[in-house]
């Protein structure tokens, strides 16, 4: 038989385990919901230091003006031929950047309204034309070339002649482009040896 002092330490109830502080149980309980909360959503974002903020709104910024910068360069002529006020102050700005803004060559938009062939009394082979060139666009256009085809009776061609700007335009006229909704007359003297044509054509184009 056991002693009466062993049979009292075997039916001692044990010593069970402490229940954590209740500052620790909701730690715990903290740390596994914001544990699921980052598996469903994905973590919260992290704060930018002010001066990362602001760096990269300058560099926002920059990028912007440089795109502006590029779509004015790119589309240039554009810009100019439908809001001619602009052209003045993108001209001086291309042309700090080493470029031009060439006017627009809209060759349907050049109309030839009415011409005349005249042979020159008592000079065999030389002739005056005479033509209204009118430009009906509503911005202003490069200067054109003409071409001028002598045709016979049967209306084949017996001789052309492609004008430059140069060639055909009044001395007296100094604009720098065909002006908008505007008419000029052209007077063009020229000789042709041996030729006694019947008929022409002349119209306006861009090369």
């Amino acid at each position: 038989a056991r002693a009466p002092h062993d049979l009292a330490q075997e039916q001692a109830p044990r010593d069970l385990p402490e229940d954590p502080a209740p500052e620790a149980r909701d730690a715990t309980d903290h740390e596994h919901d914001v544990a699921r909360l980052d598996a469903t959503y994905g973590q919260p974002p992290r704060k930018i230091h002010p001066v990362l903020h602001a760096l990269g709104g300058v560099a926002a910024v920059a990028l912007t003006a440089l795109l502006g910068v590029q779509t004015a360069y790119l589309y240039r002529t554009e810009i100019a031929r439908e809001l001619p006020g602009l052209r003045p102050p993108l001209t001086e700005a291309c042309a700090r950047a080493g470029c031009t803004i060439p006017y627009p060559q809209d060759a349907e938009r050049i109309a030839i309204e009415a011409s005349d062939l005249q042979a020159e009394p008592g000079k065999p082979g030389r002739y005056l034309l005479h033509a209204t060139l009118n430009n009906r666009a509503e911005y202003p256009q490069r200067w054109p070339h003409l071409e001028l085809t002598l045709t016979d009776a049967g209306d084949n061609p017996m001789s052309r002649r492609v004008l430059a700007p140069a060639e055909w335009m009044n001395p007296a006229e100094t604009a720098e482009a065909f002006p908008p909704r505007n008419a000029i007359e052209l007077r063009l003297p020229f000789e042709v040896p041996g030729l006694a044509p019947t008929g022409y054509r002349i119209y306006a184009f861009y090369p």
